[in-house]
């Protein structure tokens, strides 16, 4: 077990924040109309949800901190600089390139784009090639990885919605084409 680090307080303070909101904020600052009967359907339900995961993901990085073996120190005192002239560096795994300076202009390019193709193409095929762009600019490169991400997610979250929280989602005119198509 290692000692308490800033992720456990950070872990502890998302948590108490985000516990204090579902318990003390929600319930008395979202008004709720007596003809709201289904609870997906209820103002207080996708903010109480989405706090409780929040308290949950707080926790879980405050344990994830304090368990687990220690990270290992850097061998020099440098933390990670350049080797001393005339060692020879052994060869290991590189880092990614972290974005560039252009990295914020281009998410906010990339997410006006995503806004714009919403309602021709729907959730769907805006979101896995957004979510593909974003994961490339970041450094993602296991494209394994990224295809199920990239196709899963937004799909999930469709199903999610459509089915289960009976919430409608933009199909897009052109996935509405699509399938018109394939029918006729």
């Amino acid at each position: 077990m290692r000692t308490p680090n800033k992720d456990t307080s950070l872990g502890l303070g998302l948590a108490a924040f985000f516990g204090a909101v579902l318990l003390f904020v929600i319930p008395r600052a979202v008004v709720i109309p007596s003809s709201a009967v289904v609870p997906s359907l209820r103002p207080d339900f996708w903010p109480s949800i989405l706090c409780g995961v929040l308290v949950l993901l707080g926790l879980g990085l405050a344990a994830g901190s304090l368990s687990g073996p220690a990270r290992p120190a850097p061998e020099s005192g440098c933390g990670g600089c350049a080797p001393a002239p005339g060692s020879d560096p052994a060869p290991g795994p590189t880092r990614p390139a972290r974005p560039g300076r252009a990295a914020p202009a281009c998410v906010a390019a990339l997410l006006a784009a995503y806004a714009w193709t919403l309602e021709a193409a729907g959730m769907i095929i805006p979101s896995a090639l957004a979510f593909t762009a974003l994961a490339l600019l970041y450094g993602e490169r296991r494209p394994g990885v990224l295809a199920v991400v990239a196709v899963g997610l937004p799909v999930g979250l469709y199903l999610f919605f459509t089915q289960v929280a009976n919430v409608p989602m933009p199909a897009g005119d052109l996935l509405a084409g699509l399938l018109a198509g394939a029918q006729d």
